[in-house]
């Protein structure tokens, strides 16, 4: 029996079970993917099986990027995509913070019992010969969930560090700067966006989110690739392909004459 095979008799199976004993888990109908020869053919197999799953504190879903080849084409590429680790996986999938404890064990809100059981993230170990500021961690995610901005701002700021190599400090720097975008802080983002690529990329989003075309045009003229991308993106979805097109080609044109 292969792979695909055993996960179509399991997903049968946790189906059955789920009825039976009353999970709280819905398996979603398959949801077929149109055939995009971009697309890793492994996706096909899943979604003709499973169109869903969600579990409460999590869902999992074919994305809006694979369900046309479009959207594929057009999608935009994170260069900060956090799947590189688990804390930043499940902030981004979850909508969650994983903590850290003494034991250097991560540990997400839905392991414990108490939000409190691990309300800091400590310091580093003795190892590292350093002594951090101690990050209190659900105090910034109380004041980000009430829109107190200010407090939330300053408790990660304090601790945040952009490429730290602690990367707790530079998750909390990526944090910051989604803070700074949903605050409207545009000005102080601006500013930062000069001299720092997360604050430079989080701004072009807040200005794509906001169907600011002109000012992403003119982010994207001073050679700004982030910009160009969400420029021609927002113009697509604006029904202007004529203009994203011609958008594209006059910008890469100045750039590479310059």
């Amino acid at each position: 029996m292969d792979v695909i095979e055993v996960l179509r008799e399991r997903v049968g199976t946790f189906r059955r079970l789920a009825v039976e004993h009353g999970i709280p888990v819905v398996i979603g109908a398959p949801v077929p993917l149109p055939r995009n020869p971009g697309l890793p053919g492994g996706l096909y197999d899943v979604f003709d099986m499973v169109g869903s799953v969600d579990t409460g504190d999590l869902r999992f879903a074919p994305p809006a990027e694979v369900r046309t080849v479009e959207a594929w084409r057009d999608r935009v590429v994170d260069e900060e995509c956090p799947l590189g680790g688990y804390p930043r996986l499940a902030a981004t999938v979850c909508n969650l913070r994983a903590y850290q404890t003494r034991k250097h064990r991560y540990v997400a809100p839905w392991m414990t019992n108490s939000r409190e059981a691990h309300p800091l993230i400590p310091p580093p170990g003795r190892e590292t010969g350093r002594m951090e500021t101690w990050f209190d961690h659900a105090a910034a995610e109380a004041a980000e969930a009430r829109g107190d901005w200010t407090t939330a701002i300053a408790v990660v700021s304090e601790f945040a560090e952009c490429y730290s190599q602690d990367f707790h400090r530079h998750n909390a720097h990526l944090w910051h700067m989604d803070l700074l975008a949903r605050a409207g802080l545009l000005d102080e983002l601006a500013d930062q966006a000069g001299i720092d690529v997360h604050a430079r990329r989080r701004l072009d989003r807040l200005l794509f989110e906001e169907g600011r075309a002109g000012e992403l045009r003119r982010r994207a003229e001073d050679g700004d690739k982030t910009a160009l991308h969400l420029l021609v993106r927002l113009l697509r979805a604006q029904g202007q392909q004529a203009a994203a097109v011609r958008a594209a080609a006059d910008i890469d044109a100045d750039r590479k004459r310059a």
